[in-house]
């Protein structure tokens, strides 16, 4: 294993590996317009050859939306995420440009008719969730009935009712798809009876890269047999999966009872895996690999603040080598390799990027 070496704690980021995989989502959803989550990792070089390689973005701030712009995106073409957002935000977001928003109730409607008039919305729409990888459909959006209220809501506002956006992520199975699509004609077909021209479909957050494109257009094709909507989806995590890496220095093993400490200069929540000490969730690699193993809890810098105890069920042990001592190298990699700052923690460095590819 080659190791930089380079003063840690660094993130290691891969943009190739992205890039990749951005052009497997958009080719398996039939050249759907993707736009990336930035808040999935806004790394400037990141965002810079994601745009590049015909991607736009998921914004759900105001610093989210100049990031964009400043990887070279249109604001024209950003989609604006947040339901949650303050009425300030969302002033500020449309004075920079946004004019697509995505909505999920009466009342987000009307916010953004009062802060963003004139734009475009999407409305989040529930379907089955059924063979969902994620199904947030249970968790919030609007059934088809509620959709269409919405919408024409919407339109009576002075906004532009632009279509729907489906809340869960179908794992690529026909039916799945067909299910999603045909709950999204028939608010389609309702808008279309009292005048309104809806035209979009926002397959949503976190569609795997694995789809089939042929599941896709045959879902579409039964649904939408007369008029085939544009798609676009909103992706992050199957973005940046498998870019990252935290690259950290060993600075204490601890055994207290019998459970050995390995205490990293990367602080929980800015390298760590998610939750800290879960290595089920990351592949680690360390500078004394290739001699026996044994079980071990990775925890940050500060003694006082441990990522969980095995106790408890919050730190779960990862099989580390029994040579491992301070100043070795450990290297976390995996999509839960996180790049927050840990500036305000005792004596630890900021993770800072280091960009490849």
């Amino acid at each position: 294993m080659d190791l930089a070496d380079l003063a840690t704690p660094y993130v290691d980021l891969d943009v190739s590996v992205a890039v990749g995989n951005l052009r497997a989502l958009r080719a398996a959803l039939g050249g759907a317009m993707i736009h990336y989550a930035v808040r999935a990792d806004p790394d400037p070089v990141l965002l810079q050859r994601l745009c590049a390689s015909g991607a736009s973005f998921d914004v759900a701030s105001p610093a989210e939306v100049e990031a964009a712009l400043g990887a070279g995106a249109l604001a024209s073409e950003l989609v604006h995420g947040n339901q949650v957002a303050r009425r300030s935000d969302l002033a500020a977001v449309h004075a920079l440009g946004v004019r697509r928003f995505v909505v999920g109730s009466v009342d987000d409607v009307e916010k953004v008719a009062a802060t963003a008039p004139g734009s475009s919305v999407l409305c989040l729409l529930v379907t089955s969730g059924e063979a969902s990888s994620w199904p947030l459909a249970r968790a919030y959006g609007c059934a088809s009935s509620q959709a269409v209220a919405v919408l024409r809501g919407a339109a009576a506002l002075g906004l532009r009712p632009e279509g729907v956006s489906l809340v869960g992520s179908p794992d690529g199975e026909s039916v799945s798809w067909a299910a999603q699509f045909e709950v999204a004609a028939t608010v389609f077909a309702r808008l279309r009876d009292v005048g309104l021209a809806p035209s979009v479909v926002d397959i949503g957050a976190g569609p795997s890269a694995d789809l089939g494109a042929g599941a896709v257009d045959a879902a579409l094709a039964t649904c939408f047999p007369d008029a085939r909507p544009r798609l676009i989806a909103r992706s992050g995590p199957d973005i940046v999966a498998d870019t990252r890496a935290v690259v950290s220095t060993v600075l204490a093993v601890s055994w207290r009872g019998d459970i050995r400490w390995v205490h990293l200069d990367a602080a929980p929540g800015a390298g760590l895996p998610v939750p800290a000490g879960a290595p089920g969730r990351c592949r680690i690699e360390t500078s004394a690999d290739g001699g026996p193993t044994g079980p071990a809890v990775l925890a940050g810098p500060a003694l006082d603040a441990p990522d969980g105890d095995p106790a408890d069920g919050r730190a779960v042990p990862a099989s580390l080598p029994l040579a491992l001592g301070d100043g070795d190298i450990v290297r976390l990699a995996g999509p839960h390799a996180l790049t927050a700052p840990t500036a305000g923690l005792r004596d630890v460095a900021p993770v800072i990027p280091l960009v490849a590819g």
